[in-house]
Order: C-alpha cells, then structure tokens, then sequence
C-alpha cells in the first residue's frame, strides 16, 4: 500500500508514490497464487488528490509465480493508481496502474495485465487534468454524476477517441472545461459529451470534436473556439448559463450560425476575426459584447435584450431587422441597414463608434444613452424615454436626421453646439456645458408643451448664453428654463437673445420658473416690429429695441433704458435688517413705566425693581424703485431689574439694572412687476444694562438721564418663490442715551398735570457678514451703524383711585408726539446693485398709553403708537407692561 487518505483529507503530492508490490508464490500446490500489488493512493472516504507536474503515482506489480507450470498457480494483479470513493482527483504529472505478475525461469509465458490508473468506486467524484498530465492506464468512473475536467492555466491538448466504454476514460456522465487555459480537442467519439465551459477556451475544428450531437454544450463562463471553415454549425442543445460564454471564431472566412435559442441572465461574447451569426429567438438579458470580428443578426430578437458593447474594429451587423436592445457601449460600429434601432435601457451606457444606416433610432426607457462618436446613419431619431445625450461634438451633427422628442424623453445636447434638420419638442431639450451652445434647426421647429433649458451667465446685452436659431418657421408652445452660470445680473437695454427665428415665429415660448441673478429677475420676452420673431431674456420692462429697416439719415437714438426689475428677495433681506435693529429698540418709559408704587402695610413710597414688557408692531415700506412692497410684523418680550440703586444728598437718585429678551420679525416682500414674493424671518436675543438719574428722586417733576446697552444676536432666513432658502446669522451691540424734563403744570380737581420734553440719541450697530447665496449672488447688508435721533414732548395726568387717594397708586394716561430721524436708510448690496428702503429717514410718531395699577401690588403700562414716513413708509405698534412689587 502506498498512501492512505482519510475522510475529508487532502494530498498533495510532488514527489513519488509507489504501491508496494505482491509477493511471490512457491511451487506448491498448497498455495493458489501471488500476491497483488498496492494502490498508490488509497481515499477511503473521500477527500482531494492533486499530482503535481513532475510527479507520479504508481501502483504496486503484481506477485510472480513459481517455474513449475504443473501447478494452477495463478500471478498477483497489478495495484490501482489512485482509487477510492467521493475522490477529486488533480493530476499534472503521471499517475500510472501496477502490472500483474508473471511467472519465473522456465516457465511458459504469462500476458501480463496493467491495472486501472485511476478508479473511483462509490460517491461523486472528478478527475481534472492539467497540461503535463500523462495517464498510462485506464480511468474507471464509478457512475454517470463524475465529472471529467480539463483545466489549469497553461494550454494543452486532448484526443477525445479516448473517452468511451471501451476506451481509456470510461463511464463519465459530465464533460466540463475550467481554469484559464485553452484546451484543443482533437479526435472524434460517439459517447455523449455533453461540455460545460465553466472557464477558459474549449477550441474545436470539427463538431464530432464535442462527440455526439446529443449531447449539449453549456456556456457558463467559457469560450468555444472554432478553428478552420468547414465548421460552420452545430445542430447540439446549447445553453447559456448565468455566468455567460461566448464563441471564438478564429478564421475571417468563417461564418458560424448558432440558430438555436440562448435565454437567460448571463452575456454572451464573440471573439476573433469570423462573424457570428445569430439566428434564434434569443431571449438573453446579459448584454452583447463583439469583441472582435462580426456579429450577425437574421432575427429580430439575435441580440438578446441587454446592452451591446461593441469594441474597437469590431462590427454588429442588423441586417435591416427592427431590434430592440438595452443600450449601446463601446467604440464599434453598428450597422442598421434599413432597418430602426430602438435602445430600451434603465441604465446608463456610453457608445462612442458609429452607427450607420438609413434606418432610425429610438431612446426609450428611463437610462441615458450617450452617443460620441461621429454618426452617420439618416433616418429620424426620436426621445420616448430616459435621455439620449451627445457626448462629443458631432454626435447629433446630421443634416437628413429630424428629431422628435416626447413628453418622457430629454435631448441632452452635453455643451456641444448642434445642428438638426427639424425638431419637435414634446420632453426636454438641454443645452448643458459653460453657455454659448447653439442648436441650429435647418428646418422647423414645433412645441407641444416641451421644455428647452438655457444656460446662461446672466449679465447685460452681450454676456454669453446658449441660443437656439430656428432657419425654418416654429409652431406650437414650448417653456423655455435658464440656468444662470455664475452671473451676477446686469442692467440690459435690448436683451439677452435666446431664440431667433428665421421663417414664420407663430411658435410661443414661455418663461417656466424664476430667472434671478443678483438684485434683478430676467422675464422672457418677444421682441417688437423687426425683431418681432425673436425671443430675449431681459432684466429690464423696455421690450427690445427695433433697428431701423433701411440706414437712417442721421444717427439712430438709443432706446431709453428700461426699469430693471428687482429680485423681491432684496426686500426680505432688508427687512430682515431693519427688523433685528428696531426690535429691541425703546424709550425709558418703554421699559419701567410708572416704577412707586406705596406699601400697604407702612404707607411708605417704594420703587418696584422687577418689570416686563412685551409688544409687538405691523410695519409697511416698499424700496427706493417702488416695485418692491415690504409688511412686516414683530413680537418681542423684555425682562428686567433693578440690580442697584442709591441717592445723593441733593435729593437725586439713580439705579442701575439688567434685562434680557426674545423676538421675532417675520416680513414679507412682494414684487409689483413680476408677482413674485420672498418671506424673511429673523428671531433672536438680547442682554443689556440699563442706568437712570432722576435729579429730584422720587419727585415726578425735574430732569432725568437714561442710557441703555446692548447686544443682540439673530437667526435669519429668506425663501423666495422657486429658489432655494438661504440662512445666516446677524449681530451685534446698541445703545442709547435719552434726557428730558418733567414740568410740573399744577393740580385741580385732585389730578395732576405735566409736560414733559425729551429727546433720545440712540446708535445701532447689529448687522449680518457678507453672504453668498445658494445661486452665487453675493449679498451684503447697507444701511449699518444707524443713528437715530428723535425730539418730542409728553404731556400726561397723574390721578388716583379712590383706594388709592393719599396712597401714591396712581394712574396716568398719556399723549405724545415725536420726529425721529435715521441716518441711514436699511439696504441690501446683491452683487453690486444696491437696494434700500425707502420713506425712513423722517419719521412723525404719535402715542398715548395708560400706566395704572390692577392690583394693590400689581401695574400695567400700554400703550399704542404710530409712525408714518414718506413714501408709504408706517408703523404701527403696541406695548403691555407689568410690574409687580414686591
């Protein structure tokens, strides 16, 4: 015995195994033969055997017998190579079976038998052979389930008359070719063979190569080559499998029909210099790959329903036939003849050869086919579905070609300017690439509700942008969108051309969605008497201007510029501005109202040191233009205390104090040309300190002395009609320094009456940093640092209730009148073109309020106030106050 393998074990064998061999039988009649040889290898119950290159397994010689031939004295068998039972055997090297035994001396001659090389005797098993491998003795399968292999890397050879029953490989019931060499078959045999090509070439001359017709051949992940001209067919099932396979057809002069059905997920290839032609009903979906040489189609169905990838040099030939494929790759050439092509994929390909042909093509489903290479086929092409893009120019470039495209269909033009003999548009026509691409229609153009999509950088007259030139007449109506390239919006006087028709302009082309750049909103427009066939995009109301007819004897007069309209966003960002600095703004009696109230208890006049206030306030303004509307309402709350306090021996007094807020401003602008409105929204905090002197203390009357600081922080947001929000952050410290004068003008009836002038310096420094929005405009704020002064006069009456007669709990209602002035007006810089409000420079305001008690303890101030500017520029504003003395 040489070697035994146990279950489930593996050798690996580079050297020598030899079965030992039988012994000897004497001449004797007591003995009734030699011994047998051993196995070289011995698997008992499965296991894998792999007989490197250079080394051998051999079984062990047979016993000899004695020299008398009296006897019935039978020689020892020779010992079997490999034998054993779930056995998958490698072999590279030499694997031989033992010789019997002979007899001795002057015995007569005894035929000696050579023993299987290999033999499997239960289970499933396979033997593969590798280049190198040498077999001296038969190879016994066990049932029809072994498999026989060719395989490893390195190219060999093998002569099928050796598979039969009574040839060298005997019994095997599958064929298969694996790893990455090419096998040639040589020799013919009439047992079915049925191959599998799993890896690698299987390379054949004649069809008896792959013996009987019977048997099958599966594709499923190898390659059949065809040698020679005189195979041309094969009448044998042929199945692809998962992993795909393919023919290669070596000779150029040969055509090899493959007529029968190929189904399926797996992709079929063809390689070499022959053609392929394909003839059956195929119905796989792995995609076409022609590699090299030619693939015919005579059924509609030949390619199968994937993509086609057809390489450089290489060629697929339709034949005139309608097909339908997935999609269309590589740099080929695909030939339709008569016949129309219709690409049919949800995924994307890229082809970049030439198709040719007087047949038409048609893009459906929902991928993209890119077409790059110069094509040269004439019939229409037409866009159901997905998107048929031209990726290099002069893809689209063929004067006898009319496009259609439909209502799921988008030409993508990819940048490259373009020409096309007529175009109708029911889907989506996109320019694509920097601007300045130009689709030339030699005929008509007509729109039934499509979609063409400019890209421009939009700017004045000249800034460059994409163009469609129509040399025959338009019909129908199309929506034309614009894309800006970085623009920063320019005043224009005639327009932007977008569109120019050369024959009868009865075609309308609508503007769909906003076209905004910088400060200003572009509109689409018709151009008037000769430039009447014309379309313009324009930041401007003046329509273009219309050149004289014949040379004019003096000099032609410009046209007057037009109003340029501005974007409403504009409005929302100074609201947004002006919101954040008025928010928190207040006078003294704003903030404490009346602050003595007398205890209860002790009869003795204290001053409160906790208060609140909340309010809120409707404005309305429009820009420096008078096309932009702005409304605004605010709500803020105020929490404060006194934190300090003392007085003088003058009598004065004076306190020191903290307070904190919340508020929101929420504005809305809306353009009065183009309809179009943008909401701003700001909501934020502040903190401060607040000090106050009162020269007579307590004494209602005398002059007092107020200053407030600040700093206030924002969350600010603009949306604007079918544009993207924008958001940014403002901040920033204010202050204010208020003084008047309290005149007592005496008492009657148990009221008092003053008059009290005032005036406030307040300065507001809250502002945002530069910001540029989601479509590259560069918004800065203007209008910061702002001053506002304001003089006025108060005249109110202290009265008491009856509870509180000789208690010091009072109320006083009020009535005053102020002129305020701002230093700055709040604007907005948008790439460069400044926008501000309007009408806030001069401001008249009149309040009255009432500051009284509710409870003994407990004080409410309120008030209503308002202001009114020019230009329709108002305020409206009302306060709640409590305090509550503790």
């Amino acid at each position: 015995m040489g070697v035994i393998l146990l279950s489930g074990g593996h050798l690996f064998n580079g050297g020598t195994i030899i079965g030992g061999d039988g012994g000897g039988a004497p001449g004797s009649k007591s003995f009734s033969g030699a011994g047998d040889g051993g196995v070289g290898v011995l698997s008992t119950a499965g296991g894998q055997v792999v007989n490197a290159a250079g080394a051998s397994i051999t079984g062990g010689a047979g016993g000899l017998t004695t020299s008398n031939p009296s006897f019935d004295i039978y020689a020892g068998q020779g010992g079997v190579g490999v034998k054993g039972e779930n056995v998958s055997l490698v072999n590279a090297g030499n694997i031989t079976g033992g010789m019997s035994g002979g007899r001795t001396l002057n015995a007569p001659t005894v035929t000696r038998i050579q023993a299987a090389a290999v033999q499997f005797t239960g289970g499933v098993n396979s033997i593969e052979l590798q280049a190198g491998s040498v077999i001296s003795g038969n190879v016994l399968a066990f049932s029809k389930a072994d498999t026989f292999k060719l395989g490893g890397d390195t190219d060999s050879s093998f002569d099928v008359s050796s598979i039969g029953g009574a040839a060298q490989y005997r019994g095997f019931g599958k064929f298969e070719k694996t790893g990455d060499s090419t096998w040639t078959l040589s020799g013919t045999t009439g047992d079915v063979t049925a191959w599998t090509l799993s890896r690698g070439t299987l390379s054949v001359s004649d069809d008896a190569n792959l013996g009987a017709v019977a048997g099958g051949l599966t594709l499923d992940g190898g390659t059949l080559q065809v040698t020679g001209t005189q195979y041309t067919s094969s009448a044998r099932p042929i199945t692809l499998g998962e992993h795909g396979g393919g023919f290669d057809i070596v000779d150029v002069n040969n055509a090899f029909t493959v007529a029968q059905t190929l189904s399926g997920q797996g992709a079929l290839w063809k390689r070499g210099d022959g053609t392929l032609i394909l003839s059956g009903d195929n119905r796989f979906s792995g995609g076409l790959t022609v590699e090299k040489g030619v693939v015919k189609a005579t059924t509609a169905t030949a390619f199968g329903s994937g993509v086609v990838n057809i390489a450089s040099g290489a060629k697929a030939d339709m034949s005139d036939l309608d097909m339908t494929i997935g999609g269309l790759e590589g740099a080929g050439v695909i030939t339709m003849g008569q016949g129309d092509l219709t690409l049919d994929g949800g995924f994307d390909s890229t082809f970049a050869g030439v198709i040719d042909g007087t047949g038409g093509l048609t893009k459906t489903g929902t991928g993209t086919q890119t077409l790059s290479g110069i094509n040269t086929y004439t019939g229409l092409t037409t866009v159901t579905g997905g998107t048929l893009s031209q990726g290099a120019a002069g893809a689209f470039n063929t004067t006898s070609s009319g496009y259609t495209v439909g209502t799921d269909g988008t030409l993508a033009l990819g940048g490259f300017s373009t020409t096309v003999a007529a175009l109708s548009n029911g889907g989506s026509v996109t320019f694509g690439g920097t601007g300045g691409t130009v689709l030339n229609v030699t005929g008509n153009y007509s729109g039934s509700g499509g979609l063409l999509v400019f890209n421009s950088v939009l700017g004045d007259d000249a800034s460059n942008t994409d163009k469609l030139v129509v040399n025959g007449n338009t019909s129908g109506t199309t929506r034309v969108s614009v894309n800006n390239l970085g623009g920063s919006g320019a005043s224009t006087l005639s327009g932007m051309e977008l569109i120019s028709v050369g024959g009868n302009s009865a075609g309308e082309f609508t503007q769909q969605g906003r076209i905004a750049a910088g400060a200003y909103d572009y509109s689409l427009m018709r151009g008037t008497g000769a430039d009447a066939n014309n379309w313009y995009l324009s930041s401007s109301l003046t329509p273009p201007a219309i050149p004289p007819v014949d040379p004019p004897v003096t000099p032609p007069v410009d046209p007057a510029p037009g109003v340029q309209v501005l974007r409403p966003e504009a409005g929302a960002y100074i609201g947004n501005l002006a919101g954040a600095n008025s928010m928190f703004t207040e006078n003294l009696d704003d903030r404490l109202g009346e602050t003595e109230y007398t205890d209860e208890v002790t009869g003795e006049h204290k001053v409160t040191s906790l208060w609140m206030r909340t309010g809120g306030g409707r404005n309305r303004s429009e820009d420096s233009s008078g096309q932009l509307k702005m409304k605004a309402n605010r709500y803020s709350v105020l929490l404060g205390g006194d934190l300090a306090g003392g007085s003088s021996r003058n009598g004065s007094t004076w306190r020191l104090g903290g307070l904190a807020g919340y508020g929101n401003d929420r504005n809305t602008t809306t353009s009065d040309i183009t309809g179009y409105r943008a909401k701003g929204e700001v909501d934020g905090y502040t903190a401060g300190l607040y000090g106050t002197w009162y020269a007579n203390g307590s004494d209602e009357a005398g002059l007092y002395v107020d200053n407030l600081l600040q700093y206030s922080w924002f969350n600010n947001t603009v949306i604007g009609d079918e544009l993207a929000n924008e958001s940014y952050k403002s901040k920033g410290l204010s202050t204010s320094l208020e003084s008047g004068y309290v005149f007592d003008l005496g008492s009657r009836a148990g009221n008092s009456y003053f008059l009290q002038p005032k005036a406030q310096l307040a300065w507001s420094g809250i502002h945002a940093d530069d910001y540029t929005e989601q479509n590259g405009t560069r918004v800065s704020a203007t209008g910061g640092n702002n001053v506002r002064s304001s003089l006025g006069v108060k005249a109110f009456m202290k009265g008491y209730t009856a509870q509180g007669e000789g208690k010091q709990q009072s109320f006083k209602p009020y009535a005053e009148v102020n002129w305020i002035n701002n230093s700055e007006d709040y604007g907005v810089r948008m790439d460069g073109i400044n926008v501000s409000q309007e009408g806030s420079r001069n401001i008249a305001e009149f309040r009255v309020g009432v500051e009284g008690p509710v409870m003994p303890q407990l004080n409410v101030t309120t008030s209503l106030a308002h202001q009114a500017g020019s230009n329709g520029w108002s305020d409206t504003a009302g306060t709640l106050g409590l305090k509550y003395s503790f």
